[in-house]
């Protein structure tokens, strides 16, 4: 694809790669590095289609459930899981194919990948921050205000096509209802919460934070830019081949993804995923607290 950058001097467009021998190994290490992300997505896949996942007796899951109830925090932790899980299960077919198929070559896009990504990032970003703290009423809050998110959007939407539902307020109070029975007090935070509160909360709880270099909240953002359109995005990290043009004060430029930095954003996705499952397996094991 061909991006033109109007009013862009060719020589501060600066390339994201390095010398082409750094990039073939990189490339060489990306083809050794995709067969793991691939066989840790298609194991959470079989393990999500052959298995109950509701919170088992005697665990610290179902007594989250019984302080949020009807709003169950294990219930919100599977969607979370089954929207991020299916948009890692689209990276892997769109760039490897199905399971068992044996592509001539991967097939990239622009950044289509980039965008899947990036859902699964926020996804998984979003049921750590409501499964890991140590306190139940911390967990429990933290899944109202998902539901009061919900409740939002829901009504933002839903209010587009004019069909009659149930007011915001109803339903924002109903959750204070539950909150002043689970907490002793309404919910504290009406508005739910943001995305970047709970990447940059994914971010700081990892367990090698201060060792890595590129952080979750970067790829998330990056992954952002390339949903958006954004110049920045393409340009910083997308391979660059500039083409002159007849206009002086305009440089085209041809954009194009390669597997080492497809990988970066996935496997960070698998990274969460792993980190999830972990605690999710925890918080459902009877007499965990």
């Amino acid at each position: 694809m061909t991006d033109e950058a109007p009013g862009t001097d060719p020589e501060t467009i600066e390339a994201p790669g390095t010398d082409p021998e750094t990039m073939r190994q990189l490339e060489q290490l990306a083809l050794e590095r995709w067969p793991e992300v691939i066989a840790a997505i298609d194991a959470v896949v079989k393990r999500f289609e052959d298995q109950e996942h509701a919170a088992q007796p005697g665990t610290s899951l179902a007594a989250d459930d019984r302080r949020s109830d009807p709003f169950r925090t294990s219930h919100v932790i599977q969607m979370l899981l089954n929207a991020g899980i299916d948009n890692l299960n689209g990276i892997r077919h769109l760039i490897w194919g199905r399971p068992g198929a044996s592509p001539d070559r991967p097939v990239l896009h622009q950044a289509t990948h980039y965008v899947l990504a990036r859902a699964a990032i926020e996804s998984f970003s979003t049921a750590l921050w409501i499964l890991e703290p140590a306190s139940r009423p911390v967990r429990v809050e933290r899944t109202l205000r998902w539901y009061a998110q919900n409740y939002r959007d829901e009504d933002q939407a839903i209010g587009i096509l004019g069909v009659p539902q149930r007011p915001l307020e109803d339903k924002l109070k109903r959750l204070d209802e539950i909150a002043e029975q689970a907490l002793g007090a309404p919910l504290p935070k009406r508005a739910g919460y943001t995305a970047t509160q709970v990447v940059k909360y994914a971010d700081e709880g990892s367990p090698d934070a201060g060792d890595r270099t590129i952080s979750t909240e970067f790829l998330w953002r990056l992954c952002s830019g390339f949903a958006h359109a954004r110049i920045w995005a393409s340009l910083t990290f997308q391979e660059q081949e500039r083409r002159a043009t007849d206009d002086p004060g305009v440089v085209a430029v041809r954009m194009t993804s390669n597997l080492t930095r497809a990988l970066w954003p996935a496997k960070e996705a698998v990274h969460l995923l792993e980190r999830l499952l972990k605690l999710y397996d925890q918080r459902n094991r009877p007499h965990y607290l």
